[in-house]
């Protein structure tokens, strides 16, 4: 199989995991107004799994945000802003996954 492949490009991906809708919502919107006139406003991306459901050895909910994104000069401040995000008055656990490439279809 022959694959064709469009310039690289950065677009981080926000994933938010094992919330429920409503911390959803407030998520979506904290990170929307924290990345609001930054350089990379247009390049990043939110994805959300609707009723997944992460839980620990004792299942308990361990719901988290996840950081997926090629090198670049702006995901330390990313991976700042998303430590400070909070769902009422607790702050999240935050995942940083670093991938080798993106490529955008063409």
């Amino acid at each position: 199989m022959n694959i064709l492949l469009e310039k690289e490009v950065q677009m981080p991906n926000i994933e938010i995991i094992g919330f429920e809708q409503n911390e959803i919502e407030e998520l979506t919107s904290q990170i929307q107004n924290a990345f609001r006139g930054k350089d990379y406003e247009v390049e990043y991306v939110i994805t959300v799994f609707p009723g997944s459901y992460v839980i620990d050895v004792r299942g308990a909910r361990q719901p988290y945000i996840r950081l997926v994104s090629t090198p670049n000069d702006y995901n330390a401040e990313i991976l700042d802003i998303l430590q400070k995000i909070t769902v009422g008055t607790e702050h999240v656990d935050v995942e940083y996954m670093l991938l080798q490439g993106f490529y955008m279809k063409f």
